[in-house]
Formats: structure tokens, sequence, C-alpha cells
């Protein structure tokens, strides 16, 4: 895996999703961007897995952050991977979230909320334009994203909501990847790039994020 472009490594191919800049709206809204907390990267069988060190906290953060936005009527998206069974990238990534295999699912101890779920085949969520027409469509201006890999697809789709001019609150504590090292440089980059680094903490209410 060392030395190959993370978009390489996640589809075989290189190349930006280009966007439009978010249109002015007259309510704005926050949503929790839940990214690719699927079974191939936290579960007990994961073919990918994270550092399993992580994944406790990471998991009891991001249900506490699913917690305060459903209870305060805030929206809710979940990404996941779903690559193609047949995909350049599939033997570097251990196989891990082939489409309809059961990798793909939702990681057991996260909670789903609502029924928002978008699948995509690129490391960045934008290049699923269902995602990004559902973000235009609900007048969204800011998103809170956590998930794995930090500093790959998580990552990627920070940069992709900077580059339209989406507010982003990048949560440290919630985002996952292969070493604590990758996490923060990932938080090194999108702050760089515009975005709040936060750290979630047990007594923060949804003001806090809007």
């Amino acid at each position: 895996v060392m030395g190959i472009p993370l978009l390489i490594l996640f589809t075989g191919s290189s190349f930006e999703i280009k966007g439009s800049i978010i249109p002015k709206c007259e309510s704005a809204k926050t949503v929790l961007l839940v990214m690719d907390m699927q079974e191939d990267f936290l579960g007990e069988k994961a073919k990918m897995p994270i550092n399993k060190e992580q994944i406790p906290a990471i998991t009891a953060v991001v249900n506490s952050l699913i917690d305060e936005f459903e209870r305060n009527g805030q929206q809710i998206i979940y990404i996941k991977s779903e690559f193609p069974k047949i995909a350049l990238g599939n033997r570097i990534r251990h196989h891990a979230a082939i489409e309809g295999s059961p990798g793909t699912n939702i990681y057991g101890k996260i909670r789903i909320s609502g029924k928002v779920i978008f699948s995509k085949k690129k490391p960045n969520a934008f290049s699923n334009p269902e995602f990004e027409k559902y973000l235009i469509e609900n007048q969204v201006s800011q998103l809170v994203i956590t998930g794995v890999y930090a500093d790959q697809c998580v990552l990627d789709t920070a940069l992709g909501a900077l580059d339209r001019k989406y507010r982003v609150k990048f949560v440290r504590n919630g985002v996952g990847s292969s070493s604590e090292k990758a996490v923060n440089k990932a938080c090194e980059k999108v702050k760089n790039r515009g975005a709040e680094v936060i750290e979630y903490q047990p007594n923060m209410r949804i003001e806090d994020f809007i």
C-alpha cells in the first residue's frame, strides 16, 4: 500500500471530482456526515481494518453525534463505499467493500438514524451526483464530517466540500485511519484548506456545531 496514491488505492483512477460552488440559500442547514463506517473497515472480520485500537472511541463519538443530531431534528447522512467487483484497486484493498458483499454494510455498532444513505465508487462522496443534489435541495451549507479513512475518503470528501464553499467541521476524534499519524496529517491538510478541526466532548450540544 505504501507509495500508492490514495485515489488509486481506492479506485484505480486519480482525477478530481469537479463541482459547482453551492448556491446561497435562505435557510442554511448543517448535516452530520458519517463516512464509510462499514463492516469491512471496522468489523471483526474486516478485510481492510483501521487501527483496531481506535475503533471503540470513534464508534462512541459517532454514535453520540448521531444521537445529538437526531434529538435536535438535524439531518444525518451515511456514505458507503461499494466498489465494483472488477476494479484495479480491489486487490490492494484486500477486496474490501465490494458491492453486494456483507462488508459493505454499516458497522453493526453504529446506529442508523433515518434512511439517507448514499453509495460511492470513488473516494470523494461528491462523485455520486445524487449526494450533491441532496445537499443543494436541502439547503445544506455546513458538513460535520466523521468516518474512515481519515486520510483517504474522508479527506477527499472534506476537500471536495471546501472547494464547493461548504463550511466544514472535521471531527478529530470521530475519524479513524491506520495510525494516529495518518489522522493528524489529514487534520492538518483540511485545516490548511479552511476547515475547522474540532474535538467532540460529551457536554457538547447541537449549538456547538451550527
